[in-house]
């Protein structure tokens, strides 16, 4: 009984180790393309934005013309940080995609263990606790063991490199992925206060019916802007 509940322990332990696939590192590739499509999206939609802002503003008085047009031009930069945001993005997951390369070329002798452990626990299954086994099985359970520990052997480097390669590659990747971010926050700071110096020039004193508006003289201080 203890030899069955050892090899039992064993197998469990193996084929959580063998059972490597990529199907949960396809999934997270595959939701980070559409965080990825949606900052290319919101690149090209605030730029077209930022296009109508300044011609919406052309057809308003000069306070308001001023304005959108200075605030449109910002906008027009913060697309382009998003644009730029997008590409690191990329880079992330270009990294990402590299680990799933390296895991799919482990497929095939990962894929023999499995079957070798599947093999085995399904040999030591047929056996009755209470008799002691026939001289084949006995031959077989210690055959699969013996492939199996070759194949350990034959791919111990390889697996060793993977889990080093794994390592360097999700650190180069989330540091790709947060230094993005950090450069796009640094921008849209910049670029939102810079905004809102620019919308504070637009007089927000009513206007009695009848009495001309007050002159507008904000131009200055969002050329500085």
């Amino acid at each position: 009984m203890k030899a069955l509940r050892d090899v039992t322990r064993t197998i469990t332990s193996a084929q959580s180790f063998v059972n490597n696939d990529t199907k949960h590192l396809n999934k997270l590739i595959t939701s980070e393309r559409g965080v990825w499509h949606a900052f290319s999206t919101l690149a090209y939609d605030q730029n077209e934005a930022a296009k109508y802002l300044s011609v919406w503003g052309k057809s308003e008085d000069v306070d308001l013309t001023d304005v959108t047009e200075k605030v449109s031009y910002l906008i027009t930069k913060l697309s382009e940080a998003e644009g730029v945001l997008a590409n690191h993005y990329s880079q992330y997951r270009s990294h990402l995609k590299e680990i799933r390369i390296r895991e799919d070329s482990m497929r095939e002798q990962r894929s023999k263990k499995e079957t070798l452990w599947s093999k085995l626990e399904k040999e030591e299954r047929k056996s009755n606790p209470s008799k002691q086994r026939s001289e084949a099985a006995e031959k077989r359970i210690q055959d699969y063991h013996n492939e199996l520990n070759k194949l350990d052997k034959d791919t111990l480097d390889a697996e060793t490199s993977l889990a080093d390669f794994k390592r360097k590659e999700l650190h180069e990747a989330l540091t790709a992925q947060f230094d993005a971010f950090l450069e796009f926050g640094e921008k849209l700071v910049i670029i939102s206060k810079h905004c809102k110096k620019i919308i504070d020039q637009i007089p927000i004193t009513e206007t009695r019916p009848g009495e001309p508006r007050e002159q507008y003289r904000g131009n200055y201080r969002t050329s500085c802007c």
